[in-house]
């Protein structure tokens, strides 16, 4: 399951507009970093098109933990906290993101209700399945569980959130 689905399913069509009219289209080549750990992060990204690889900083090793793919928000976690990158986030691939700057959605969250209630609503939904899975494969011993199962009340809004990822990604791809 992607991740910004949980967010996007959430918004009205209204908020998806106004990401669509203030984010931004940017390309990240193979091997380009979007995210350094424990640096400050000034953007949240939702995955476009590509693969990007989630390292961290093992015993002086850069160990990957995950990858991300089209679908996938990044960023959300400083975000949220207000804390420095837990992890450094790489391009495996030739990637296409949409970015939003981290104080343009704080501005934002800070002055449309709405918008706070429902795009934290979705933010929670989604780090609450990624603990989940992340629960279940430590139990299962192993690194690829996925035996993730959706809430019917999330199983609502996943076909919405779908086709208001196809209108960013169209509109991103169309600049």
């Amino acid at each position: 399951m992607r991740r910004a689905l949980y967010v996007l399913g959430q918004l009205s069509d209204e908020h998806i507009e106004w990401l669509i009219a203030k984010g931004k289209r940017a390309r990240a080549p193979a091997g380009h970093v979007l995210i350094t750990e424990g640096a400050a992060n000034e953007f949240v990204y939702i995955v476009l098109d590509g693969t990007l690889g989630i390292y961290v900083n093992a015993n002086g090793r850069e160990m990957k933990v995950a990858e991300r793919g089209a679908g996938d928000i990044l960023g959300e976690m400083s975000f949220i906290e207000d804390l420095p990158a837990s992890a450094t986030v790489k391009a495996e691939r030739e990637s296409i993101l949409f970015t939003m700057p981290k104080t343009l959605l704080a501005d934002h969250l800070a002055v449309d209700r709405d918008f706070a209630a429902r795009f934290y609503r979705g933010i929670a939904i989604s780090l609450s399945y990624r603990l989940r899975e992340a629960m279940d494969q430590h139990a299962a011993g192993r690194e690829d569980a996925d035996g993730e199962e959706l809430d019917p009340n999330v199983l609502d809004k996943v076909y919405l959130a779908g086709l208001r990822f196809d209108r960013i990604v169209r509109r991103m791809m169309a600049d």
